[in-house]
């Protein structure tokens, strides 16, 4: 069958505007008949269009980023919940576990020329995992903790976000409430299951040390039931894992048999926050929002903001999540 285009009431032919024969068609001008390109009215229009589009790229790309790091968060906050609930339910010691990642650049710490050696890399969780402790009546292996049936190694946080482990602001203008916490351990000469941590984690956290079973046991009459030979290795271009302490000592947030957070030490605040957000070595425009005058790449406005000199100039970059000692109620919160 023929089809019958609209070219002049012609039939037989077939014309599709604004293509003709495969090629875009010339438009005609007035007189001669002579092919014209675009006027200038068309081209400053076309170029306006290329320039809004252009401004619109980085906002959509912005949004996309923001999206994944709520939908980190809140992956996050669901876990904390589920722990909290595995606890109340089972009535058994449970706590989400981090895996925790060193030498990550941090583009917020600038060189002090009073430090012949500023430290310029920092520690952050890259991962979590949820974990039980066993029983007094699991004999040698009372009081340490095991994956939950389900899971058998950390699930690493989606690309580039992680939580810090700094406390967050305190306000949405201000820096962060401390510097990048060290996370260390060495075994206890006197007790083997109870390591020595260096206290340089904020208790503000909420982050307590745990130890986690790398030996194959029975439990339940099943062999190795929720348990793994090694820690689980998790490495992401040029980040470095922290290589598994002796006794396999984890930073975890835990919840008692009622569903209460266990602080650490002894500490009684009664909210605790952690900030899931880009990690340190992203550029500073992709870490904080410019409030004011002073931009991210000006690095002395950066430094008298976090000395806090610089009110109102950046507010940080992230998704805090608030978890409550005497109920362990967790929420998410903004900053």
């Amino acid at each position: 069958m023929t089809e019958t285009g609209h070219t002049g009431g012609k039939a037989g032919a077939t014309a599709f505007p604004p293509f003709q024969n495969g090629t875009w068609m010339k438009r005609k001008a007035s007189t001669g008949g002579r092919g014209t390109g675009f006027t200038m009215v068309e081209l400053l229009v076309v170029l306006a269009i290329v320039g809004i589009l252009m401004g619109l790229a980085v906002p959509m790309t912005r949004m996309f980023f923001q999206g994944t790091q709520e939908r980190g968060a809140r992956e996050l906050y669901s876990l904390l919940r589920a722990a909290r609930v595995y606890a109340a339910t089972y009535r058994v010691n449970t706590a989400v576990a981090y895996e925790v990642m060193g030498d990550v650049p941090d583009t917020l710490i600038l060189p002090d020329p009073n430090d012949p050696a500023p430290r310029a890399t920092v520690q952050v969780l890259r991962g979590a995992m949820m974990v039980y402790e066993l029983p007094s009546n699991r004999g040698a292996f009372a009081g340490y903790y095991t994956p939950v049936p389900g899971w058998d190694g950390f699930r690493p946080f989606p690309t580039g976000y992680c939580v810090l482990l700094q406390a967050p602001p305190e306000r949405f203008d201000g820096p962060p409430a401390s510097e990048p916490g060290i996370f260390f351990t060495e075994p206890d000469p006197n007790d083997r299951k109870q390591p020595r941590t260096t206290k340089a984690v904020d208790s503000r956290l909420g982050l307590d040390s745990i130890n986690l079973l790398t030996t194959p046991v029975e439990i339940e009459g099943v062999a190795n039931l929720s348990l793994w030979d090694s820690p689980p290795a998790y490495e992401q271009g040029e980040y470095a894992v922290l290589p598994p302490h002796q006794y396999n000592v984890f930073l975890a947030h835990r919840f008692d048999q009622t569903g209460q957070l266990i602080p650490p030490g002894s500490s009684s605040e009664e909210r605790y926050r952690i900030l899931f957000a880009p990690m340190p070595d992203q550029p500073r425009a992709d870490r904080l929002v410019q409030l004011g005058n002073a931009e991210p790449e000006d690095s002395n406005a950066v430094a008298a903001w976090r000395m806090g000199s610089l009110d109102n100039a950046f507010s940080m970059i992230g998704i805090p999540i608030e978890i409550y000692r005497s109920t362990g109620r967790v929420e998410m919160g903004k900053l």
